[in-house]
């Protein structure tokens, strides 16, 4: 997929201007249904104070967030928070937390080339290398 196109600084992949969606809601507009049909509209708010939290308090840098943690600091619940993700931002949370954590680790290696891995890991929130490198090559230049 294309990619190029920031949200909340981030790369997102792209087609024509939207943001692509998880393929179930693709295969559900393809039909012409809507995906959130007979659902409450979401909530316009969400995103500027989720951008904030990530942007502003770096909240991604917590190893053991959750998503009902989340929720809670924005003044919702874990099904509009996944809702919101999925159809606004085309990702799950997991994927949310974890590219906004590579984002950053990236940047700190590049305010300081000296960083270790290990220590760049551990500041951006992970407690496993492992995870850390599996998520620095899948998002790594995204």
């Amino acid at each position: 997929a294309a990619t190029g196109l920031q949200h909340g600084g981030l790369p997102v992949a792209a087609g024509a201007g939207t943001v692509l969606r998880h393929s179930e809601t693709a295969a559900e507009e393809a039909k012409g249904v809507q995906p959130s049909a007979g659902l409450p509209p979401l909530p316009s708010h969400l995103l500027p104070r989720l951008e904030r939290l990530m942007e502003e308090e770096r909240i991604f840098t917590q190893p053991d967030l959750k998503l009902d943690d989340l929720a809670t600091m924005l003044g919702t619940n874990r099904t509009y928070l996944l809702r919101c993700m999925k159809e606004e931002m085309g990702m799950s949370f997991s994927e949310y937390i974890n590219r906004h954590r590579i984002a950053y680790a990236q940047r700190l290696h590049e305010e300081n080339p000296k960083l270790l891995k290990s220590e760049g890991a551990q500041m951006v929130g992970y407690s496993s290398m492992s995870s850390f490198y599996r998520n620095l090559h899948s998002y790594e230049g995204a």
